[in-house]
């Protein structure tokens, strides 16, 4: 018996050899799980000289029968890239709470059109008068990819109004665009360009300037295709407001609900809200609009926070033709050389600088 003990003991310690390396292929240790967002533990880490991906391979042990886990462990390897990493938070944008005041950009414009080179030979006035009003093409295109990038959500006046009073919600990151006066490139050149991007806008329109400017026929085709339209008076004039001599109550209702009832005849949709001719108003207006049937108006006070009570008076940001424009030139405005991080853009949207 004591001959023997020696060859006891080394079939013994190679018995437990066999056991401890079956136990540790059988079952996957902390280091290498079944999940794919398996660690690693700190020691075989140290011992790889590049990055590590999870893959999987069939077990270098031959099972003693059925074992579903086994061809689900995964082997480190060396990998010559690393994966990606996944981010750490989704980005959540949150909802505006329906009833109460919000931040909402309003961004305020009259007409987008190219600047023409043989600008630079127009009088100082003439220069003054088509700049003030203008936004270049390509600038504006930019603009809205700019909000679309962003995750920016059009809406109408209308639909504030009815998350003011009803409850119904908005998107995320709403926006309301908004064009005023009348002019031929709100067909051409800006409708093209808002449903190339699923975008709307309210375009307010002067009655004075239908039949010249831009034709019922034109309107009727943007109410068709999801724009708004809203009433900008009916002779285009300033009724009240800064230096101006108030028009009598009579006059305010004439241009204000008669332009609203020619237009919702002429194109057979409610229109709900109007634009200050040269941003004038006072309370004697502003009850006259709501009297007449309006459920909201547009102010050019500065500013992107909206409240249910100054819906007679929404805050804008205005878009202006150097917003962007590198040096604010006129050679880089005819040649539309912009800023490619939009920051001035951006700072409008966003409020900081609403123009």
């Amino acid at each position: 018996m004591k001959a023997h003990a020696p060859v006891i003991i080394a079939t013994l310690a190679a018995a437990s050899v066999l056991l401890a390396s079956a136990a540790l292929v059988g079952t996957p240790s902390a280091a290498l799980t079944h999940d794919s967002s398996a660690t690693v533990s700190a020691k075989p880490v140290a011992t790889l000289a590049s990055p590590i991906r999870l893959h999987r391979m069939p077990s270098p042990i031959p099972a003693p029968g059925p074992t579903p886990e086994r061809a689900s462990i995964r082997f480190l390897t060396p990998a010559a890239t690393p994966p990606p990493a996944p981010p750490l938070t989704p980005v959540l944008i949150p909802l505006p709470v329906p009833r109460q005041p919000l931040t909402l950009p309003v961004l305020y414009m009259h007409q987008v059109v190219p600047i023409p080179p043989d600008i630079v030979n127009w009088s100082g006035a003439s220069q003054q008068a088509f700049l003030r009003q203008s936004v270049p093409v390509c600038a504006f295109m930019a603009q809205m990819d700019w909000l679309a990038a962003h995750s920016y959500h059009t809406v109408l006046p209308r639909d504030v109004v009815a998350f003011w009073d009803q409850g119904a919600p908005l998107p995320a990151n709403p926006i309301i665009l908004t064009f005023d006066d009348g002019s031929p490139d709100w067909y051409s050149t800006i409708l093209p360009i808002l449903q190339g991007h699923g975008f709307t806008a309210e375009f307010y329109v002067a009655l004075d300037h239908i039949g010249t400017s831009i034709s019922w026929d034109q309107l009727r085709e943007m109410v068709a295709a999801g724009m708004g339209i809203g009433a900008h008076d009916v002779n285009h004039v300033q009724l009240t407001g800064g230096s101006v001599v108030p028009a009598s109550p009579e006059v305010m209702r004439f241009e204000v609900g008669e332009a609203k009832r020619v237009l919702e005849n002429q194109l057979g949709v409610p229109v709900d809200s109007m634009s200050y001719v040269g941003g004038g108003y006072d309370a004697t207006l502003m009850g006259i609009v709501q009297e007449s049937g309006y459920s909201s108006a547009r102010a050019v006070n500065r500013g992107v926070w909206q409240e249910p009570g100054a819906r007679y008076r929404l805050r804008v940001s205005r878009i202006g033709i150097w917003d962007d424009i590198v040096g604010g030139t006129l050679d880089n405005a005819i040649n539309c050389i912009l800023d490619p991080a939009m920051s001035t853009f951006e700072s409008r949207v966003t409020g900081t600088n609403p123009g």
